[in-house]
């Protein structure tokens, strides 16, 4: 049996249940002709709110059975061109996004969102999950469970503007909860594109070809930044009660108006005071004149002690060059910080900061590992996203140590 492309499974993985065909424009119009068509299929258990939840229940735990059997039909296909005919013929007989639409449609409840959102977080290529935003646009706002839609759309459509129509819609609804995650999802979104544009020109170019060059040029302008900073402000100013389950969204706010103004790329990095494993005072603002590498990282994180050996090979090959590379560390237990000090295991110098830490949470760090590069006069050069790639990392720390190396050697500090 030959082996499938390693491309192949995830790409059927990411698309299941999208029709291959053409699928219908986003009208409401039709949608309400398939209004008394959808019931029989999505609530032949009646309206009520708990037959409704149900049905949509079995509709997700049918999708998620058929995923299962999809991918593992594609791993026993013989070839390529057998899985994209597996592939093909789910596709056709299933259509999935139709199924969770019609559901959404057939009633204006908490399902029915629910169905919504659904249908953006598992289907990214279908045109329907179109019609699925349109559709709690129009008719979702009251509801509570509005705040996780909101998430969603910024977490999977960054680089598509129907998360901005529908984010400044929620901005203006009656209900004081929706405006309020409306807004700060809305700065969130636009904080998510200006750092992934500031880090990177292939993103920036993948940017500009989905919301346009002239929205991207004024999203990294310093007016675009004022704009957003002003989303954040609104938030904590007018909303300060509102949360999403247990934390303050104005609070977030607060933290992600810090990032914006010290925390991307070109920003001159926070100072940082706080204690090693010994308890003795440790300071970023004293390696000035350094190239810095603070890194956030802890023994419950996977990745973080997968990178460990490439990391402390790398601090060790920098020996006595004008570079230090600082770790944040996030146990509780400050004991596995002081045993991988004096095991070797880290050859680096950290804080203790413990898990969601006061040094994390100054910085906004909202995964581990999370790393940042410092050039000699403390401004970033560097940061992480959704995570760390050393191959792109340690080029960068080269590039920054060889400057400085150079300037030294005509006599030219920076401390």
């Amino acid at each position: 049996m030959r082996r499938i492309s390693s491309f192949l499974i995830p790409f059927i993985a990411f698309v299941i249940g999208c029709s291959s065909g053409t699928e219908s424009p986003n009208s409401r119009t039709e949608s309400a002709t398939r209004k008394g068509n959808a019931e029989g299929t999505a609530v032949s258990a009646g309206n009520s709110a708990v037959a409704r939840a149900s049905a949509l229940d079995k509709l997700i735990a049918e999708h998620e059975s058929a995923h299962t059997e999809l991918i593992n039909a594609v791993r026993l296909a013989a070839s390529n061109a057998e899985a994209s005919g597996v592939a093909r013929e789910a596709y056709s007989t299933q259509d999935f996004p139709r199924q969770f639409l019609d559901f959404a449609v057939a009633e204006d409840d908490e399902a029915s969102l629910d169905s919504c959102r659904y249908l953006i977080n598992k289907f990214h290529i279908s045109k329907l999950r179109f019609d699925a935003i349109d559709h709690v646009t129009r008719y979702h706002f009251n509801k509570t469970g509005i705040d996780e839609f909101f998430m969603a759309l910024v977490h999977h459509y960054a680089l598509e503007p129907a998360a901005d129509v529908c984010l400044k819609a929620g901005m203006k609804a009656p209900r004081t909860a929706t405006r309020a995650h409306a807004t700060y999802q809305l700065a969130l979104l636009n904080l998510q594109r200006r750092d992934w544009c500031l880090d990177s020109l292939e993103e920036r170019q993948n940017y500009v070809q989905s919301l346009g060059k002239d929205t991207i040029d004024h999203l990294l302008s310093d007016a675009g930044a004022d704009e957003i900073a002003d989303l954040l402000e609104k938030v904590i100013t007018e909303y300060p009660d509102e949360r999403y389950f247990d934390y303050s969204i104005s609070k977030r706010a607060e933290q992600s108006l810090f990032t914006l103004r010290n925390l991307e790329v070109g920003c001159e990095a926070p100072a940082v005071v706080g204690k090693d494993s010994a308890g003795q005072e440790l300071r970023l603002q004293d390696q000035k004149g350094n190239v810095v590498v603070v890194c956030f990282w802890a023994h419950w994180c996977g990745v973080c002690m997968e990178s460990l050996p490439q990391e402390t090979a790398f601090v060790s090959s920098m020996k006595d060059r004008p570079f230090v590379w600082l770790g944040v560390n996030g146990d509780d237990d400050i004991e596995l910080l002081r045993e991988a000090e004096s095991s070797g295991k880290v050859n680096f110098h950290s804080w203790h900061d413990g898990k969601g830490g006061a040094i994390a949470s100054r910085w906004n760090i909202w995964g581990f590992p999370s790393l940042f590069v410092i050039d000699q006069s403390g401004i970033i050069r560097y940061k992480s996203r959704g995570h760390v790639d050393l191959e792109i990392v340690f080029p960068i720390i080269e590039d920054l140590v060889t400057s400085v190396e150079s300037e030294r050697s005509k006599g030219i500090t920076n401390r």
